[in-house]
């Protein structure tokens, strides 16, 4: 997990001001698909709205033009700095979440954590629940997240009300992630998932996503983060195929129209193959691979690599091939491929009908 915080000052519609630790930089674009001109060069961020996923791009700046003057450098934790009056009204509890916020703005995870646990904010419980959780200390991000939603009214009322975004970015799997840009319930939840997993407390992580399907059935990420939980529980439970069946059901009616979408329906594709239905698995995968664009490269292997499995458990070894050469091609050392393709080396092809 990765997180970036900073301060956007609105300059027209569509254009912004972001002050951070790297420096000043400008943002044109609506929501959804933003471009970023700074020091460092140009971030392209292509966003689904209502998924809560983007995907960043990133070109230095180079070649044969001369790169621009590098904006002012700026101190992004002194825009953060209280006056001398707003301070006297100001509790001791806003005050540590301010200090937190500055020291996050310096790269001071350990010390940001610090002054959150100091307050009593709910956007500062928020906050050390994921720097709990980034750190890998699921007990305490469990406390916190926990502390947050307690207050959930709350949650990012203080960063709508000194106008700031977050950047922050929660695998929801091992190839998507979720880009979370202000404290709230769903994000607190999601997070909590996370944390739950990480201590083995898998029925409360599958009543919280539960939950939260409840309230937003149709909402992709949620709908894949089940769907990975209780395939991944599959695997090791005497209720196999009452929960790899539940993983086929979580695809019904999903359009492959985002990454997240692509993610639910790979794990279904994933569950007719375990439950045998293998033929339908390989339609599936197929129909995945038809579609690549804004599809995280990751989560494109993953579905080829599975894709070659089904092919050889129908004898389609020809088929199993072709797949696992396209994906020795694109990286050599993923997974066992380089091993499967010695191991084809002396199976007869079998041509596909």
């Amino acid at each position: 997990m990765s997180l970036r915080f900073f301060k956007r000052i609105r300059l027209l519609p569509g254009v912004s001001l972001n002050l951070s630790k790297s420096g000043a930089s400008l943002s044109f674009g609506p929501r959804g698909a933003k471009v970023t001109v700074g020091p460092r060069g140009i971030r392209k961020t292509v966003g689904l709205p209502g998924t809560g996923i983007s995907y960043t791009t990133h070109r230095s700046w180079g070649g044969k033009k001369a790169a621009p003057q590098k904006p002012p450098t700026v101190d992004p934790a002194a825009a953060l700095e209280p006056g001398f009056f707003e301070r006297l009204t100001m509790s001791d509890s806003e005050q540590a979440l301010l200090a937190g916020l500055q020291e996050l703005l310096r790269a001071d995870e350990a010390a940001a954590f610090a002054r959150f646990s100091e307050s009593d904010r709910p956007d500062a419980a928020f906050l050390a629940g994921f720097l709990a959780l980034a750190a890998g200390d699921a007990e305490q991000a469990e406390s916190f997240l926990l502390r947050a939603l307690r207050q959930e009214q709350g949650l990012g009322r203080d960063f709508a009300r000194y106008g700031l975004s977050l950047e922050l970015e929660l695998a929801v799997t091992g190839t998507i992630t979720a880009a979370i840009e202000r404290p709230s319930a769903k994000a607190a939840k999601l997070a909590l998932v996370e944390a739950y997993q990480a201590r083995q407390k898998f029925s409360e992580a599958i009543d919280l996503l539960l939950e939260l399907q409840e309230r937003e059935p149709e909402e992709p990420v949620i709908r894949l983060s089940l769907a990975e939980l209780l395939f991944e529980l599959a695997l090791d439970s005497d209720t196999e195929t009452e929960l790899l069946e539940e993983v086929v059901r979580l695809g019904r009616g999903v359009k492959n129209d985002s990454a997240a979408a692509a993610g639910v329906l790979y794990y279904q594709a994933r569950a007719l193959r375990e439950l045998g239905l293998t033929e339908q698995a390989v339609e599936q995968f197929s129909a995945l691979l038809r579609k690549t664009a804004d599809r995280p490269e990751e989560l494109l292997k993953a579905i080829r690599y599975e894709r070659a499995l089904a092919w050889d458990e129908l004898g389609k070894s020809a088929d199993c091939r072709k797949d696992l050469e396209r994906l020795y091609a694109e990286d050599p050392d993923y997974l066992d491929v380089r091993k499967r393709l010695r191991e084809l080396r002396t199976t007869p092809e079998t041509d596909t009908p």
